[in-house]
């Protein structure tokens, strides 16, 4: 089974980015020779080359930017994606994952998708989970740090 793991939350500063430089080894390297990360940060993307974590940059502003995320899960029922998402990426990536039909597709191909939420103690952090929520609570494995 392929795992696909989001890094996010919609706002900047909450710490995503080193939440995905901790996780990285932990989640990848189980499979090392089939991991991949995704990601739009540069500090992320340099920390997984020390690692010898395999690393692609991944530029998520549109739906068919986001679909090879799936074909590699896809490819190999063994391989485990971490994606390091940008901030106020929430919207428009829950907006792929319901127009795509990724959660249904993950569910006949069996992958495992799931969200980390990164928040702060604001109210717009809580706001935002709270909207992340009732957009696919119970649909997406749900983590919040």
């Amino acid at each position: 089974m392929s795992y696909i793991h989001f890094i996010g939350g919609e706002k900047g500063g909450v710490g995503k980015s080193l939440v995905a430089r901790v996780l990285a080894p932990s989640i990848l390297l189980i499979g090392a020779s089939r991991s991949r990360v995704s990601t739009p940060t540069n500090r992320t993307a340099r920390y997984c080359a020390s690692m010898r974590i395999f690393a692609a940059p991944a530029v998520l502003d549109r739906h068919d930017s986001r679909d090879p995320i799936i074909e590699h899960a896809l490819e190999d029922p063994q391989r485990r994606i971490l994606v390091d998402l940008a901030a106020q990426t929430q919207q428009s990536l829950g907006k792929w994952l319901d127009d795509a039909d990724v959660i249904g597709l993950a569910q006949e191909h069996g992958l495992t998708l799931t969200w980390w939420h990164v928040m702060d103690a604001g109210r717009d952090s809580v706001d935002l989970l709270r909207q992340w929520l009732d957009q696919f609570g119970g649909r997406v494995k749900l983590v919040v740090a």
